[in-house]
């Protein structure tokens, strides 16, 4: 399915999209999301999700570092957690960690997207109760993780193409 999408579509949001859907669906998650790097900044801003809770968007940027999906992009590999409420290993800022507890999140995976020249953010999963996720989810995650990445890829491809064409076009 992803990969007829690749190969069939240049429309990021549709093709990332499905990719979290998937993912989700797949492992059982109450939510997923895609989150960006602003390597200027050092935040990780939402971009795509689906079944995030209300407010999200507003409130939830994340530090390199800082929760699941900030330590899969400093480290560069995944990161799980049973219980993101009670993980002492997370470096969370105190009203984070109240409000994914309010919202009833606890299990938490993330694994970073690269693209050729980076790591362009990370692909992450929620689970409403504590979760422990098995080798083959962590890995089945990290290939959805690529698929975006080639996404992400292409995307950046058309766009360089479309813009010298219109150079070339303005030339003439």
């Amino acid at each position: 399915d992803i990969g007829r999408l690749l190969v069939s579509s240049l429309d990021l949001d549709l093709i990332l999209d499905a990719i979290v859907e998937k993912a989700r669906g797949l492992l059982g998650a109450e939510s997923g999301l895609v989150r960006t790097l602003e390597p200027e900044t050092g935040i990780l801003r939402l971009l795509r999700g689906t079944n995030i809770p209300r407010g999200l968007t507003t409130w939830h940027d994340l530090r390199v570092g800082e929760g699941v999906s900030g330590r899969a992009v400093a480290e560069g590999r995944p990161v799980w957690s049973r219980n993101t409420s009670e993980d002492p290993a997370l470096s969370q800022r105190p009203a984070t960690r109240e409000r994914l507890r309010q919202e009833g999140f606890r299990g938490a995976l993330a694994v970073p997207i690269r693209t050729r020249e980076c790591i362009f953010g990370a692909l992450a999963l929620r689970a409403a109760g504590p979760r422990d996720f098995t080798r083959d989810e962590v890995a089945l995650l990290e290939s959805l993780a690529q698929f975006a990445g080639i996404a992400l890829n292409n995307a950046k491809l058309y766009a360089d193409l479309a813009a010298q064409v219109t150079s070339l076009k303005q030339a003439q």
